[in-house]
């Protein structure tokens, strides 16, 4: 150890010094020098070699995690895995000297190792500091149990898990931690139980994030002749006030199910999640995104009293291994307030059209997150290319067949933020080569700037990103040819622009997923194409066909206001509800 850290460590916790002078060593701990920076480590367990920080710069992997979130007004910041201090140190140049930093490594040896090889004297000088070193899960729970204990219930607690403990330290240890940042949520007012769908009219408390769907909802609940309240929601729904919003508002109007969309308003431990369980109130969530990349850090959020409704089916298996036992398929819809009022000027003012973003800046922005070296950032692009050679893949089907690529990324990456970065950068080289192939059919394209930059030799009819509610009905309805070409994030699903084109009374050339074949009759109600020399054939084919076109439009159009509105699906979402709970 260097002479400073012995000595400071003799003052903190004598014991743990003695335990540590006293103990022998092992080739547990492996140390090498980083490519750049100071020393990395390995720790070799069972047989398997565990990376503890980055091979490349631990310094910079570590100020990059430390800066990840707001520390202010935290009293307490908890780090599970010291390794050698690196994040530690970073972590303590934020706080505050009355901040509590409570230190956990669970392995005796490695923190042997840090304390000998850097400098940790800023660390351990900490004012507020506890370290709970080589403690077993339940000494470690106990230890948790104290200082839960004396939570206050305005107090916040910052729970850092550095990346090689979320490998090399078993389940125990990690729940015993998840109860430092996530106290149990203890209402300040009883609520009483009370029975659920005692009549035809359903009574439904949304969860209002201002997300897109709501408005959608809204009209649809309102139509369907049920009571529809709302309670807007924050960033932080488990502070007491909102908790007795919550409360005061299930008392008063009595809902029979509380209704969010991908699990926004929920908190990552479940903390919510289980207060509706004791209060015995359903909850239905309506996943029309990735549930796969929102519920790998919210699995705690199952419960015999959670529904999940999902869009794409395809993750239905993974949705039931993660513990949820009601899921069903929803499919998206359309609102025909927005789309279905024709109008009477329907006249063609272009021949070929496609509404969407060029996802540039997204992609740029999944890049910058990841923060690779440009060593690095071939990996990327072999995962792209992995996916567009395996397109319309489940996202666990992807993250299996892209886990070797994402084994190279450096220590410390996020897995599925690599994975998601991979996925909306194939659905931009996808939807590239769909729109290269029509632009020489004068296509126009209403989105943004980036498409620029994916095209920058071609000369492209680029138009304005349009608004969804005002604009984009009539964009639809002046198109003879309306493009789609679904995202990767969907196996099987169909996207929003299928049922909103159909509701417009217009005609649409989509690319073809599972979904089509039990929502419309193809070739009669909607035309697809499977490949690009699909594409090639068929648009020529209905630009010179115009009364086969209108025909499809025409009957698509009656078709989805029959059978698939926001209106049918939230009655069937009730049903669904009302078998379960009532």
């Amino acid at each position: 150890m260097t002479a400073s850290n012995w000595s400071l460590l003799h003052r903190i916790d004598p014991q743990l010094a003695i335990q540590l002078s006293e103990r022998s060593t092992d080739d547990t701990v492996s140390l090498f020098k980083a490519s750049h920076g100071p020393l990395s480590a390995r720790i070799n367990i069972m047989g398997s070699s565990i990376s503890v920080h980055s091979a490349v710069d631990p310094i910079r992997e570590a100020a990059s995690i430390a800066s990840s979130r707001p520390l202010q007004s935290a009293s307490r910041v908890v780090l599970l895995g010291v390794g050698l201090g690196y994040l530690a140190l970073a972590l303590v140049q934020r706080l505050r000297p009355d901040q509590v930093l409570i230190l956990i490594e669970p392995n005796l040896d490695l923190f042997r190792a840090a304390l000998t090889m850097v400098d940790l004297s800023t660390v351990l000088q900490h004012a507020a500091l506890h370290l709970w070193v080589g403690l077993s899960a339940p000494r470690l729970s106990a230890e948790v149990a104290k200082i839960s204990a004396t939570n206050r219930s305005n107090s916040a607690t910052e729970v850092f898990v550095a990346p090689y403990a979320k490998q090399l330290y078993d389940e125990p240890i990690h729940h015993a931690i998840t109860h430092l940042s996530q106290p149990s949520i203890t209402p300040r007012h009883k609520a009483e139980g009370y029975p659920k769908f005692r009549s035809p009219e359903a009574r439904v408390l949304l969860l209002d994030s201002d997300y897109f769907l709501l408005r959608e909802t809204t009209h649809a609940f309102a139509a369907e002749g049920h009571r529809l309240e709302k309670i807007i929601i924050g960033r932080d729904n488990c502070r007491p006030a909102f908790i007795d919003e919550l409360l005061q508002t299930l008392r008063d109007k009595r809902p029979d199910f509380i209704l969010t969309f991908n699990h926004l308003g929920f908190d990552e431990t479940g903390r919510l999640t289980d207060l509706l369980e004791k209060l015995k109130i359903p909850l239905a969530v309506w996943y029309v995104d990735s549930p796969s990349l929102i519920l790998r850090t919210f699995q705690k959020n199952e419960s015999a009293w959670t529904v999940l409704f999902l869009w794409d089916r395809s993750y239905e298996a993974e949705m039931r291994r993660f513990g949820f036992d009601h899921v069903y398929w929803l499919p998206l819809a359309t609102d025909p307030t927005t789309f279905s009022t024709l109008n009477a000027d329907c006249r063609e003012r272009y021949r070929l059209g496609f509404v969407g973003d060029s996802l540039v800046e997204k992609t740029i922005c999944n890049h910058q997150r990841l923060n690779l070296a440009t060593s690095d950032q071939h990996l990327i692009t072999q995962g792209v290319e992995l996916v567009l050679a395996h397109p319309r893949s489940s996202i666990s089907e992807l993250n299996n067949r892209i886990a070797p690529i994402l084994g190279q990324l450096p220590v410390g990456t996020d897995h599925f933020d690599a994975l998601a970065a991979i996925i909306w950068a194939a659905t931009q080289n996808y939807r590239q080569q769909i729109l290269s192939i029509a632009i020489p059919y004068g296509l126009h394209i209403f989105g943004d700037d980036g498409w620029k930059n994916l095209f920058p030799s071609a000369d492209i009819n680029l138009h304005p990103r349009v608004s969804y509610y005002d604009e984009l009905p009539d964009i639809y309805r002046h198109t003879a040819i309306n493009l789609n070409a679904t995202s990767y994030q969907m196996a099987e699903a169909v996207n929003q622009r299928v049922f909103d084109v159909a509701a417009a009374g217009a005609f649409l050339l989509t690319d073809y997923q599972p979904d089509l074949e039990d929502l419309f009759e193809i070739g009669q109600e909607i035309v697809t194409y499977r490949n690009g020399s699909e594409l090639d054939q068929l648009i020529p084919y209905y630009l010179e066909n115009q009364a086969e076109r209108e025909t499809i439009a025409a009957c698509g159009r009656r078709h989805i206001l029959a059978k698939h509105t926001y209106r049918h699906r939230i009655q069937v979402m009730i049903n669904i509800m009302r078998r379960h709970f009532s």
